[in-house]
C-alpha cells in the first residue's frame, strides 16, 4: 500500500511596506526648527509604530521655500530614490510642505503614481492611492496651498489651509 505525506505550505511573510516621510519649514527660525524636529519624531514614531511597515527614511528640508522643486535637496534624494525603486509609499503633513507652487507639485505626483509610490498629505486627508475623486480634490487644494500666506497679528487665528481647502471643496459640490 502506497502512503502519502501531507506536506504543510511554508506561510509567506509578508512584504513590509518601504515608507517614508517628507518634511519641510520654509525659515530656520527657532520656532520652524522645533517643528521640523518635531514632524521628524512624529514620523520616526508613527512609522515605527506600525508592523506592516518598515522605515526607509526621513527626508527634510530646513529653511528652503517651497516654491521651487529644484532647490531643496531632500526633495531631489526622495524622488531619486523612488525612481530607484527604494520607497513604496510617502507621508507629508500637507500639500504645502510637499510644494507651494502648483506646477511643481502636480508634476512631482503624476511621477510618483507613474511609479505606482502613493503620496498622502495629512493635512489634506488625500491618499494618491484613492484614484476616484482624486484629480478634482488634489487640484482644488493644490490651488489653495499656492495662494500667499497672510502675515498675521498675533491674536488672530491661524490660518487653517486644510478648513479653506474643505470649504472650496464643499462650495465646489465635492465630498
Amino acid at each position: 500500500m502506497k502512503t502519502v505525506s501531507r506536506i504543510d505550505p511554508i506561510p509567506r511573510q509578508k512584504k513590509k511596506l518601504r515608507v517614508a516621510a517628507y518634511c519641510r519649514v520654509s525659515t530656520d527660525m527657532e520656532a520652524q526648527l522645533e517643528s521640523l524636529e518635531a514632524q521628524k519624531n512624529y514620523y520616526e514614531n508613527y512609522i515605527g509604530s506600525r508592523a506592516d511597515w518598515v522605515l526607509v527614511g526621513i527626508y527634510y528640508d530646513e529653511g528652503i521655500t517651497g516654491t521651487k522643486k529644484d532647490k531643496r535637496p531632500d526633495l531631489l534624494r526622495m524622488m531619486e530614490d523612488c525612481e530607484a525603486g527604494k520607497i513604496d509609499f510617502i507621508l507629508t503633513k500637507s500639500v504645502s510642505r510637499l510644494s507651494r507652487n502648483t506646477a511643481d507639485c502636480l508634476e512631482l505626483v503624476r511621477r510618483l503614481m507613474e511609479l505606482h509610490i502613493p503620496i498622502y498629505f495629512e493635512k489634506e486627508n488625500l491618499n494618491t492611492s484613492d484614484t476616484m475623486m482624486l484629480p478634482r480634490r488634489f487640484s482644488i487644494c493644490v490651488n489653495c496651498n499656492s495662494r500667499p500666506i497672510p502675515m498675521k497679528p498675533p491674536r488672530q487665528s491661524r490660518w487653517n489651509v486644510s478648513r479653506n481647502c474643505r470649504t472650496s471643496l464643499d462650495s465646489r459640490g465635492v465630498n
